[in-house]
């Protein structure tokens, strides 16, 4: 997996409503990240939604202030490449840290590309010889 701790996201004092979008480039299986809302109470609910080519997987929504502890967040055993969080008020994500999905693709192993470099090579030695 892959963990981008050391910084984070803020919308700094913008307020919404308004939608972060974080793309990425392969399709994920699992995220967790640390959220906050900076503003105190009552602020209303943030939605988090995941999302694989255009359309919902999954989504939950949460109010949590920066002094509250415990606030990570995330979604696990679901194939989406996008993350998308709507928002009223100031916040900020942190520690967010992500696996990818096992690539679908069956690579060629090198060794059929040498066995057929062999067999060439054995087709090639017995027209040489006739």
């Amino acid at each position: 997996g892959v963990n981008l701790e050391g910084g984070f996201i803020t919308n700094g004092l913008l307020t919404g409503p308004n939608t972060l979008v974080i793309d990425f480039d392969d399709e994920i299986t699992d995220l967790s990240f640390v959220y906050h809302q900076i503003e105190t109470l009552p602020n209303p609910p943030t939605e988090f939604r995941a999302i694989l080519d255009g359309s919902i997987v999954e989504t939950f929504s949460n109010t949590s202030i920066q002094s509250q502890y415990n606030n990570y967040f995330g979604f696990t055993d679901i194939l989406f490449d996008r993350l998308e969080l709507d928002y009223e008020s100031q916040f900020n994500v942190d520690s967010l840290a992500y696996n990818l999905a096992a690539s679908s693709e069956a690579p060629i192993p090198a060794t059929f590309g040498l066995f057929g470099l062999g067999l060439a090579g054995l087709g090639w030695s017995r027209r040489k010889k006739a």
